[in-house]
């Protein structure tokens, strides 16, 4: 499997998580990307360069909290001298590519300011990908955790857009697709699953823990059930609505 080292600001993680990795991990693209804040050199010097260096190609997620990382600009210049010939660079928000990187001027950036399916086509074409080839459901749920037991110092709310080709892991560990940071929700609460029915992906909900229960409309859920556009899970103290659905058929 290609490994894909992803350099990214950590104020660009909800896209990374969101939108890349998503996409990257349903075409069987491997990824690597350190989810924390880098505390020190030593660190990243431990961490992020056994990523660099086991990893087959570099992309780069550029924005102007980017450009302005001193930890991306030392994961870029190491590309720059390891990677030159497998270094890819996405372009989400308008920023000058040459304040993080001198040579990052050759490059031709692959807009993607605007996820489209032209962007998502022209990213998955450097591994030989073809977008959409199959069954899958892009999903964009609202969150609500004006409920649930949380710091004040945590959003009560936010919009997360997910990809889901096979299925999608939702719970309160941090390596779920959709994290759920609420002490009522369990490590590994539940799974969305997308099942092909007569030449279609519908998307299915199912329960994981024996003791904390999964609702859909009010409704708990004793074994899986297919989910809707505007339907409503609740987990522990947190709302999900789905306020988007669309079916990926593949090409």
């Amino acid at each position: 499997m290609i490994q894909v080292f992803v350099s990214h600001s950590s104020q660009d993680r909800s896209f990374v998580e969101s939108e890349l990795l998503p996409l990257l991990r349903m075409y069987d693209i491997g990824t690597w990307y350190f989810k924390d804040d880098i505390p020190s050199a030593a660190i990243w010097e431990k961490t992020i360069r056994e990523g660099l260096i086991t990893s087959d190609w570099f992309l780069l997620v550029l924005s102007q909290s980017a450009v302005a990382s001193e930890w991306v600009q030392a994961e870029v210049q190491w590309a720059m001298e390891n990677r030159k010939d497998h270094f890819v660079s996405l372009l989400i928000e308008d920023c000058v590519p040459s304040n993080l990187h001198l040579q990052l001027i050759r490059y031709q950036h692959i807009d993607y300011r605007h996820p489209t399916d032209d962007a998502r086509s022209r990213l998955l074409s450097i591994w030989g990908r073809r977008l959409q080839d199959r069954f899958a459901v892009e999903i964009e749920l609202v969150i609500d955790y004006s409920r649930a037991n949380m710091p004040d110092s945590i959003p009560k709310g936010e919009r997360k857009r997910i990809l889901i080709s096979e299925l999608a892991t939702v719970g309160r560990a941090r390596e779920n697709d959709v994290c759920l940071p609420d002490p009522m929700v369990s490590r590994r609460h539940a799974i969305l699953k997308v099942r092909e029915v007569d030449e279609h992906s519908t998307l299915w909900l199912a329960n994981l823990d024996a003791l904390n229960a999964t609702f859909v409309n009010n409704i708990r859920i004793d074994k899986p059930r297919e989910i809707h556009s505007g339907d409503r899970i609740s987990i522990g103290g947190v709302s999900l609505t789905i306020s988007s659905m669309r079916e990926l058929k593949p090409r």
